[in-house]
């Protein structure tokens, strides 16, 4: 895990630009464009003869894709790629796109990253100590506000998170130490699954016309064709995949549930009382 000088540093890092140009360089129209979304002003800069889509920039050491990652600005993202801009080349000390965007919230840049194949797993390490965090560790851990008990994981980053679990990142015992995140995160895949089994349900009631053992179904007595698919149609889905890493994280999450619950009764393994039984 990354020091907290090393988690101060990475959320300066992760904090929006002002919308400066000087703040970048004369020469840095591309990463300023991209950074605000200004797509009129990537393609004019990208129309520049020998104008690099994946240049480091002088002040951060980002790629315009980087930067448009970091404030969510998908359009400038999506131009980017579409131009064979490199989303995964990484930045100053290694950070990417696709962390940078689950880091900061941006969760359309971080859907657009995911649906193009990049890995949810990629580790930051803003120290180069050869231990760095994955995006969904570091939301993982308790916030930089003085408390023990904040949570990173609240607005468009929680919804980053959520994302990043649909999207299989590792989630083995751990990696979510902060205890009130992780319940967090717990609860919402518990009702995914849910959510999923009560539509299965519901639809096999409407498949046998019945609403229970012997209560007809009143959708069915309407006799429309395609009453359940259009009740169907109203309803957010999951993938069988998304399924399943939802049935492996709530299932991990249920073993620590279990084991800190163990070790409350039984005294087992003490620790010492602060900051590490806190965010366990």
């Amino acid at each position: 895990m990354a020091s907290e000088a090393a988690v101060a540093e990475a959320l300066f890092m992760l904090a929006p630009a002002a919308p400066n140009a000087m703040e970048l360089g004369h020469d840095e129209a591309l990463h300023v464009a991209a950074e605000h979304n200004d797509v009129d002003g990537l393609r004019r800069a990208m129309a520049i003869p020998g104008t690099d889509l994946d240049a480091l920039d002088s002040q951060l050491h980002y790629t315009p894709a980087i930067h448009a990652s970091g404030t969510d600005s998908v359009d400038a993202l999506a131009l980017l790629k579409a131009h064979g801009a490199d989303l995964e080349k990484p930045g100053r000390r290694g950070i990417t796109c696709l962390w940078r965007a689950a880091a900061s919230g941006s969760v359309r840049t971080l859907d657009l990253l995911i649906k193009s194949g990049m890995d949810v797993d990629v580790e930051y390490d803003p120290c180069d100590e050869g231990d760095g965090d994955t995006a969904l560790e570091w939301m993982g851990l308790p916030c930089e506000t003085g408390s023990m008990h904040g949570s990173r994981l609240h607005g468009d980053r929680l919804v980053a998170a959520q994302l990043l679990i649909l999207a299989g990142a590792y989630v083995e015992s751990g990696v979510i130490v902060h205890r009130a995140s992780r319940e967090l995160l717990h609860a919402w895949a518990r009702s995914e699954l849910a959510t999923e089994a009560g539509f299965h349900t519901f639809m096999m009631g409407l498949t046998r016309s019945r609403s229970d053992v012997d209560t007809p179904c009143e959708l069915s007595k309407a006799y429309v064709d395609g009453v359940p698919q259009l009740i169907a149609s109203y309803l957010a889905r999951r993938t069988p995949q998304e399924l399943r890493h939802l049935a492996r994280a709530a299932w991990v999450w249920q073993d620590e549930a279990d084991d800190e619950a163990y070790r409350a009764e039984t005294h087992a393994f003490p620790r010492q009382q602060g900051y590490c039984i806190d965010v366990f």
